[in-house]
């Protein structure tokens, strides 16, 4: 791998190898500072740019999983999912932070991919409600794994 070379490209926006990689650590520094790792999950709620890469690698290289919630989905998927996946960071972006924001459960954080690292507090955060339980751990609910090496 050559850092200067072109890693994302989208419409007129690039990254090289190197800026991707700085951004995603950057991100991932950010969601780590935030107590988010292993075993945590981060909802992804952003249009196709060059932010998306840098928002799933940042992800990963925090240790978490993350959730692709895609604004093509219908609200209510998008609302059963961010319940589900009982993530408690979703980053998006702006322009659909307030479509996010009224979907998302309590207490949820809204953040842009920038956020996390800058310490900047969602402004849009998701009110806080009453605590949600955990799942038992014979609980029949499904959990991601980490993905591992393919045969």
């Amino acid at each position: 791998m050559r850092p200067d070379d072109i890693a994302v490209e989208y419409r007129d926006e690039t990254l090289t190898f190197a800026e991707l990689v700085g951004r995603a650590t950057e991100l991932a520094a950010g969601l780590r500072s935030r107590g988010l790792g292993r075993d945590d999950c981060v909802g992804i709620f952003l249009e196709p740019s060059a932010a998306l890469p840098v928002a799933v690698w940042g992800v990963l290289f925090a240790g978490a999983a993350y959730l692709p919630l895609s604004p093509d989905y219908p609200d209510e998927r998008i609302r059963a999912m961010a319940e589900d996946s009982r993530a408690p960071v979703l980053l998006t972006e702006p322009p659909l932070r307030d479509r996010l924001a009224a979907l998302a459960p309590p207490g949820t954080a809204l953040l842009t991919p920038a956020e996390p690292a800058t310490g900047a507090r969602a402004t849009a955060d998701v009110p806080a409600g009453p605590p949600i339980p955990a799942p038992s751990p014979t609980s029949s609910t499904p959990r991601a794994a980490p993905a591992g090496p393919r045969a």
